[in-house]
């Protein structure tokens, strides 16, 4: 097997302009370049390294969207988180963790450049409870770099919460 990484350059590994495309940290695998993935290549599992070509950015590899905690919110009180994107992407799913470990909240807004995705009043905190990620709704909408999102929540326990809200994207 190949070495790669930054010991494979004085092993004879990849080297600018050989086919890892002048990225030092990449490796031939199958007669393709890929990008070295340190955890991967140390648990032994290169193959799946080749599922991500080595052009991809950071931005790529980004797969969560995160509106950030909430401070603490009064029983029956409300709270809305909000971020302007930072690049152009698709908002997936919206996932939302109580943090005291229960499904106390409704989510009671849900908007994207001010257009609403919440038709009614509100949707209960199990719909979008992270823990049930496969069974919740999911937006696709295409969301350029810049835009505002916002979601508001409202606590239905008898005590103070906080939430951490995060959206999945591609």
């Amino acid at each position: 097997m190949m070495r790669s990484g930054p010991a494979a350059l004085s092993a004879g590994g990849p080297r600018p302009g050989d086919a890892g495309g002048g990225n030092l940290l990449s490796r031939l695998i199958g007669g393709r370049a890929v990008r070295y993935n340190r955890f991967l290549d140390k648990i032994g599992a290169a193959p799946f390294v080749a599922k991500i070509p080595q052009d991809f950015g950071a931005d790529e590899e980004n797969v969560i969207l995160g509106l950030g905690p909430t401070a603490v919110v009064a029983a029956a009180a409300t709270a809305t988180v909000s971020i302007n994107v930072p690049r152009d992407c698709i908002i997936r799913k919206l996932l939302v963790a109580d943090l005291a470990g229960g499904n106390n909240f409704l989510v009671t807004a849900i908007t994207v450049e001010g257009k609403s995705y919440l038709l009614g009043s509100s949707a209960p905190g199990q719909l979008f409870n992270a823990v049930n990620i496969n069974a919740q709704p999911s937006f696709d909408v295409p969301v350029a770099g810049g835009t505002p999102i916002s979601v508001t929540i409202q606590n239905t326990s008898a005590a103070g919460q906080t939430y951490a809200v995060a959206f999945t994207i591609d």
